[in-house]
């Protein structure tokens, strides 16, 4: 584990943590190219989308009536990624570079790093925008925050690419420590030999472990250089995991040898297999070379390894997870033991999701899974966090929509389950629970449509250990706070008896309302410390609120807990109009228990033709059901409001909401 000196100086941590410096306002010359650059190609239909970043994100030429959402335009053909950067800034990088003013090359890095925070389809663009963020940002010192952001962001949104991200932040840290006054130099020294133990890190997840060697050694002198003993035992911790990595290598060009010396050495086989396997985890790798080996049962499992796991039948998951849990007992280091555990519970996971059946198999299985999980948490414990291994991290989680019966889990109100989803009715008070307890840390995954441009509170019911805590996915502004802008408040509640639209409650925030008549992916992760707990909160895949305090202080309150047991997951809707799908759930330590087993929804089946009549027959009733929630509000809304929501319908991309947004349009411009 990295220690916390380090962390705070090497940013380590998330881009929610990282503070951009002010940026100044841009000057006229540079908006009025870029709105021109945003005509000339919307009107050739090429990637509206980062031009949209740089207009709205940065407030240039927005007019008041200017929806909240913009959506990109569909391009026409793929640009080069060169070429279109070289006509969106290319002129402003050469004026920039051509003047001694730092300011300007710090407001040209802004405007281009909001301009890759909105390409994510398209990573080539993204990393060259990146790039030159870094490049600008990192000509002056008041740039520096700029470039550290831009390279968190490439690192987590483009992985692949995230040993050129953790290359340039160690550059920048060794800038910055060079560059530092003698008050500064051990807090720039923390955060150089924390960017260099992320690149180690990264190059050790590679196997690349005499490149990750290098950069231990440097961070090993600079922590010499600023006397910190807690730096030297941190990398000397990480210098001992390489060191046992290159002697697995070794063994491995051992084995290697030996076949090229004899391809019927059945033991240099065997023991070249199991590196691949248990030390290395590249079950891809010991495929290469499987067919050296007379034993079936390996051939065969190594196949298996190789698969998706979620393809797999029960019984193949339930022989694979076997066979890991074997190679376990056989493996020459705890990281590796506790890596054929974690398979092992996966694969037990995968089984009992499939095997519908009560029988003995589900008995065994179900035990067998528990022994595996204990031991793999009780061996966790002896290992550092970096080296822990859990069966979240191999893809084991359940759909919990497949565990929802609508006459055995709906609490309150009017709840329908179909191939498209969970969905609520437009009822006052509305809840269901997923029959799932989670006892430890977990992550919850999701989707979430509205049918109304303002809901009311809807609510993710979050157990915490011994309490619980509501995600408030939607909350109405109070009258004092309504303003011109539609917004809502999102986060958590209650916590220290402060609930979401408390102006003191340090896990909420106020934000633009959820656009209707689209999926919202939606993520927590709860992690609990002992009697501490850490909960994460993602919308649309950016970060939204995190609070980490004790488990004392989040209580959940008696309108929306669940009256049959409040240590379950459930959802709450004040007055329904949403849906949800793809509610995934898996765990990250601890133990789940589900409260009951014969929960399988029967689904009817049904001809194509049924399935388009039903289909249809649904999105009308949810249409109508927009139209009376908006009837209601519509004459409390703002021209401007009403324009904005106008724009949205009529950008959707399902032909029914669109249909509404005409309706609205010849509404709006008869008043």
């Amino acid at each position: 584990m990295i220690p916390r000196q380090i962390m705070e100086c090497g940013g380590v941590k998330s881009r929610r943590n990282i503070t951009p410096i002010n940026r100044r306002k841009p000057s006229g010359l540079l908006e009025c190219y870029t709105m021109k650059a945003c005509r000339r190609l919307s009107r050739q239909g090429l990637w509206c989308s980062v031009i949209v970043a740089c207009v709205t994100a940065t407030g240039w030429g927005q007019a008041a009536d200017a929806p909240a959402v913009l959506p990109a335009a569909e391009p026409t053909q793929q640009q080069d990624p060169e070429e279109l950067f070289e006509t969106l800034f290319g002129a402003d990088m050469r004026r920039v570079s051509a003047t001694p003013d730092a300011g300007d090359d710090v407001d040209l890095a802004g405007v281009l790093l909001q301009a890759a925070s909105s390409t994510d389809d398209n990573p080539q663009m993204m990393r060259l925008l990146i790039d030159h963020v870094v490049e600008l940002g990192m000509r002056h010192a008041s740039g520096y925050d700029l470039a550290t952001e831009a390279l968190e962001l490439g690192a987590e949104r483009l992985s692949s690419d995230r040993i050129h991200f953790f290359e340039k932040l160690v550059e920048l840290r060794q800038r910055q420590y060079t560059q530092a006054r003698a008050s500064d130099r051990t807090a720039a020294g923390m955060g150089l030999i924390a960017a260099l133990i992320r690149l180690a890190d990264a190059q050790y997840e590679l196997q690349a472990f005499d490149d990750a060697m290098v950069q231990l050694r440097r961070a090993t002198a600079v922590a010499s250089a600023i006397r910190s003993n807690e730096a030297r035992q941190t990398v000397k911790a990480r210098m001992d995991r390489v060191i046992a990595g290159q002697a697995v290598v070794r063994q491995v060009q051992t084995a290697r040898a030996r076949l090229t010396r004899d391809k019927t050495d059945q033991t240099a086989a065997r023991e070249l297999l199991r590196l691949y396997v248990v030390e290395l985890d590249t079950p891809e790798e010991a495929r290469k070379y499987s067919f050296l080996v007379d034993d079936e049962t390996w051939q065969k499992n190594i196949r298996l390894a190789c698969a998706d796991i979620t393809a797999l039948s029960d019984a193949e998951a339930m022989a694979l997870g076997d066979w890991y849990r074997e190679l376990a007992s056989g493996a020459d280091s705890s990281r590796s033991r506790a890596m054929m555990l974690a398979h092992a519970v996966a694969c037990y996971d995968q089984f009992l999701e499939q095997h519908v059946t009560t029988d003995l198999l589900t008995t065994k299985a179900a035990l067998t899974r528990k022994q595996a999980f204990e031991e793999l948490t009780a061996l966790n414990k002896t290992l550092p966090e970096y080296d822990r291994h859990l069966p979240g991290d191999f893809g084991a989680s359940m759909n919990l929509l497949k565990l929802v019966d609508i006459q055995k889990h709906v609490e309150r109100g009017q709840w329908t389950l179909d191939e498209t989803g969970l969905h609520v009715a437009a009822v006052h008070r509305n809840q269901i629970i997923f029959p799932v307890a989670p006892h430890g840390s977990y992550q919850l995954q999701m989707e979430v449509m509205f049918a109304t441009p303002q809901p009311d509170d809807v609510i993710v019911y979050l157990p915490v250990g011994s309490s619980a805590v509501g995600f408030f996915l939607s909350h109405p502004p109070r009258r004092r706070e309504i303003t011109e802008t539609p917004q809502t408040r999102m986060g958590l509640a209650t916590v220290r008896q402060m609930v979401v639209d408390d102006p003191d409650n340090p896990a909420s925030t106020v934000a633009p309302p959820p656009t209707m008549g689209i999926w919202h992916k939606v993520q927590a992760n709860v992690t609990l410390n002992k009697s501490q707990a850490s909960i994460e909160t993602q919308f649309d895949d950016k970060a939204l609120v995190q609070w980490d305090g004790p488990i004392a202080d989040l209580s959940p309150m008696s309108r929306w807990q669940p009256r049959t047991r409040s240590d379950v997951l459930a959802l709450h809707s004040a007055s329904g109009g949403v849906s949800f799908r793809n509610v995934s759930f898996r765990m990250l330590d601890g133990d789940v228990t589900l409260t009951d087993q014969q929960n399988k929804p029967v689904v009817e089946v049904k001809t194509p033709e049924q399935e388009a009549a039903a289909a249809r027959q649904q999105w009308e009733q949810r249409i109508q059901e927009m139209r009376d929630r908006i009837d209601k509000r519509w004459q409390h809304m703002s021209f401007s409001q009403k324009n904005q929501l106008v724009i949205q319908l009529q950008r959707s991309p399902t032909p029914y909401i669109r249909q509404l947004g005409i309706e609205l349009a010849t509404r709006l411009e008869r008043e």
